[in-house]
Order: structure tokens, then sequence, then C-alpha cells
């Protein structure tokens, strides 16, 4: 039977699902002339976080820390989220050291008394500001 648009919307639809019945697969398959193959819905088959196995020594005491914090099954999870943690840290010290120089004091002369001040002044006028709004809506 040959492939039709009718056929292939069907075929997208039930695809999407990707667990089919052996009816469906037959049912579909049939009028596609597809392999069975074809039925493999990519996020089933590749793992969405795709990990790797890596031998690392780690001292016995420490391994017993881990063990007793987190338990012998989360040994990984827990080694990956330090892990993800300190490469995190690191990049930021990186970008640090790379835009260390950036800021020029000449550039900013409202902060020449301290960056406190400086804030206390913005919030000082900010609220001569918010007092002025009510007393012109209490005036009206």
């Amino acid at each position: 039977m040959a492939t039709t648009p009718e056929n292939l919307r069907e075929y997208t639809r039930v695809s999407r699902r990707c667990r089919l019945t052996l009816l469906e697969r037959r049912k579909l398959a049939s009028p596609l002339s597809l392999p069975d193959t074809m039925w493999l819905c990519h996020t089933r088959s590749v793992p969405k976080n795709l990990s790797r196995t890596a031998h690392v020594a780690i001292p016995v005491d420490v391994v017993a820390d881990i063990d007793k914090l987190v338990g012998k099954r989360s040994r990984s999870a827990f080694l990956t989220e330090l892990a993800q943690r300190e490469i995190k840290i690191r990049r930021q010290r990186e970008a640090l050291r790379e835009s260390a120089g950036a800021w020029k004091s000449g550039d900013h002369p409202e902060l020449a008394q301290g960056s406190a001040a400086w804030i206390r002044q913005i919030r000082a006028r900010d609220n001569r500001r918010f007092e002025e709004l009510e007393r012109r809506r209490d005036g009206e």
C-alpha cells in the first residue's frame, strides 16, 4: 500500500508518544511499509543526560564519610554536584581575574565617599520623591 499524507499524519501523531502497542505497530507499519527500527523513539534510546564512568581514586576515610552523609547509592550524584559547584566557582574566579582593572574610580565620581553613602543618597532621593507624590495625591 502506498504512503499517503493521512498515513504520515497518523505515523507522526503516534510516534510522538514513543510507546506503541504491538497492534498499533502492525496497524501503522503495514500501510507505511516501515521496518520495526523506525519505531524507536530517540528520547528512549538516547539518554538525555549523557554520563561517563570515570575511575577516581578517593581515600577510604573520605568514601566512608560520603557514605555516612548520602549513602552508597548516592555517591555519584553527590560527587557530581560537588564537581559542578567547584567548576562554577573556578570559572567565576577566572572571569574576575580577566576583568580585573575594568572598573576605574575616575569613571564613577558618585562613589568617591563610598558605595554605602551613595546608596543612602539614592534612597533618600526616592523617599523625597515618594513624599512629594503623596502630598500631590492628598492635595487633589
